[in-house]
């Protein structure tokens, strides 16, 4: 009984996705979750998106789930360029892994 609930609480849970590594030092931009996040929410209240998008893909970067759920989310619905689509289900599915409930509607 023991194994079958364990094994069934790993099929719901499965592990994490392996984290992207942050952006090197000294390369322009945010430098934490929460300053990308800023970035993104500021931009956004600008309508600039491009960099509301620099921000989100910092911060998903640096393992913030949400930020890459809000960047596919983004881009689900608003494609810049090709293969923006293709990029998007692979940020939702890493939120999703990360425990992100947007990442999985």
């Amino acid at each position: 009984m023991r194994a079958a609930l364990l094994l069934a609480l790993v099929a719901c849970h499965p592990a994490p996705a392996p984290k992207q590594p942050a952006p090197a030092p000294g390369t322009p931009g945010c430098a934490t979750v929460a300053a990308c996040t800023a970035q993104a929410d500021d931009a956004l209240d600008v309508n600039d998106v491009p960099r509301a998008l620099d921000g989100l893909a910092r911060a998903c970067a640096f393992g913030d789930a949400h930020s890459c759920a809000r960047e596919g989310v983004y881009l689900t619905t608003n494609p810049q360029k090709e293969g923006d689509t293709e990029r998007a289900v692979t940020l939702l599915q890493q939120a999703c892994d990360g425990n992100d409930a947007l990442g999985c509607e």
